[in-house]
């Protein structure tokens, strides 16, 4: 087995590689089990562990079926709680633990080995074009909202912002370009109404971003392949960005993170490690100017 987050090693798809990494670390959450409570991944993978357990004998990931170490990994969402929790992180402990990019490397292997189900290929598929499904909601909003799993709102949120009153920002001490993601795109505009407003408020410049969706969906789904594509234009648009100057402000956090750590992983050049320091959510952003104001050097 091989501990590697990183798709270029040469074992990251490897199918029994794979399954002996997830036994190694399942083991070790299993002893742990400080996450109990942070979703419906750990308690599915405990209680997994402590029926498989025989009588008087310690759980053993070992005992684990691959369908059910596939489960474990199929649940988890990415909300990331445990990478904040876990004391066995990489850099902070040699067992080098992080089961999000753990579960990624799972799907990616799963989705390579044909294993995922022909269901979750074609709704990785769809969910990986945004803009099409936005374009189908203009037409069948109702399937559209069922395939994109919210409903799509009118007017987009570039389209408000194109619209929009705009001054000068040459004059403005601060700037930030803006990637409202998809969640901010189609369906919840209000979230980067209320960011330019509050931006507006503080002198803040703000331009929005020629990145698209970051590419969640593929990633998520296991499409390693497509996801690489969309991170390689994606970064070149955002280095380009952070060049000019500005830093990026990425209003959703699962994207935040995609571009943080997926870019990097999976790009692997200047570029991303450039984009991945200047890209902040707008808790960082609002933090940072707070800094930058007071005097003191971030």
């Amino acid at each position: 087995m091989t501990t590697t987050y990183l798709p270029t090693h040469p074992d990251y798809l490897d199918e029994a590689d794979v399954r002996g990494e997830l036994t190694r670390v399942f083991d070790i959450c299993g002893g742990c089990r400080s996450c109990a409570e942070l979703c419906d991944t750990f308690p599915m993978l405990f209680d997994l562990l402590d029926r498989r357990a025989a009588p008087g004998v310690p759980p053993d990931a070992g005992r684990l079926t691959p369908a059910e170490q596939d489960g474990v990994v199929d649940s988890c969402i990415q909300c990331k709680a445990c990478v904040a929790q876990c004391p066995y992180t990489p850099g902070a402990h040699p067992w080098s633990v992080d089961i999000p990019r753990l579960v990624l490397r799972g799907r990616a292997m799963q989705h390579d080995a044909g294993i995922r189900s022909l269901r979750s290929r074609l709704l990785g598929q769809v969910a990986g074009r945004p803009a099409l499904v936005a374009k189908l909601a203009a037409v069948l909003p109702g399937t559209a909202a069922r395939i994109g799993g919210a409903p799509f709102v009118a007017p987009r949120f570039s389209k408000w912002f194109a619209r929009r009153a705009l001054g000068s920002t040459t004059e403005r001490p601060l700037t930030v370009t803006l990637v409202p993601t998809c969640v901010v795109e189609y369906h919840e505009p209000s979230i980067g109404t209320e960011f330019i407003e509050l931006a507006d408020a503080n002198g803040i410049g703000c331009s929005l971003s020629s990145a698209r969706c970051c590419g969640a969906p593929w990633l998520h789904s296991g499409d390693i392949e497509h996801f690489a594509k969309t991170a390689r234009k994606n970064v070149a648009r955002l280095a380009a960005e952070v060049r000019r100057g500005t830093d990026i402000v990425v209003l959703d956090p699962t994207c935040r993170d995609v571009v943080r750590v997926g870019f990097v992983d999976h790009v692997g050049n200047g570029d991303a490690d450039l984009v991945a320091a200047h890209t902040l959510d707008a808790a960082d952003h609002a933090a940072l100017v707070e800094q930058i104001r007071r005097g003191r050097t971030p």
